[in-house]
């Protein structure tokens, strides 16, 4: 399948199908990652934010191989399990060197996630200082950046800034569409300094 042979093509000719299991939703955030297994191709990273493990709905992220072809399960693939029930790990991914030692890691938005008692569906980020392995739950991250306010949703959205504050260190934004730090159901972007 080439996308540049026809102006429209069936996806069902695809070289390669990852299918997901019942209700996970794979395919909710793509990332195409650097080699993050050592095998010398580009990888990619697919959140799958409802998938259920050993928690309902804790998410997860799986990770494909470069030069893989045909139909692949997901119980097949590396695995980052969410370890947080009802969180929704894997709703959103970034890429992003947090901790300057030029190996890229992992941001994963889990929106739905409960910090506390008088927070829930607060939401956070998982980050994990590359290189990572794909033997850990993400409810144990190197780091989390806990959103403030019930219902805030944070972690929604995630992406690499770049350079936003001058100091010549990418910067980590989230996203919380529910925050309520000003008035009720304000929404916030936040912009994480890495160093």
């Amino acid at each position: 399948m080439n996308v540049r042979s026809a102006t429209q093509l069936a996806l069902a000719d695809a070289d390669v199908r990852v299918d997901g299991g019942a209700s996970d939703r794979i395919g909710t955030a793509l990332l195409g990652a650097a080699d993050l297994d050592g095998d010398g191709r580009d990888d990619l990273l697919m959140g799958a934010p409802t998938h259920t493990g050993a928690d309902s709905y804790e998410g997860a992220v799986f990770l494909l191989s470069g030069g893989a072809t045909g139909t692949i399960a997901t119980d097949a693939l590396h695995t980052l399990s969410g370890g947080l029930a009802q969180a929704q790990a894997g709703s959103t991914l970034a890429l992003v060197d947090l901790d300057g030692d030029d190996v890229l890691d992992l941001a994963v938005g889990a929106p739905s996630a409960t910090v506390d008692d008088t927070r829930a569906y607060s939401g956070l980020v998982a980050l994990l200082y590359g290189p990572f392995h794909t033997a850990t739950a993400l409810s144990n991250a190197d780091a989390r950046l806990l959103g403030p306010d019930a219902q805030g949703f944070a972690g929604t959205a995630v992406a690499d800034v770049g350079d936003s504050d001058g100091d010549t260190y990418p910067n980590l934004g989230v996203g919380m569409p529910g925050a309520e730090l000003s008035s009720s159901f304000a929404s916030a972007v936040f912009l994480v300094p890495t160093r």
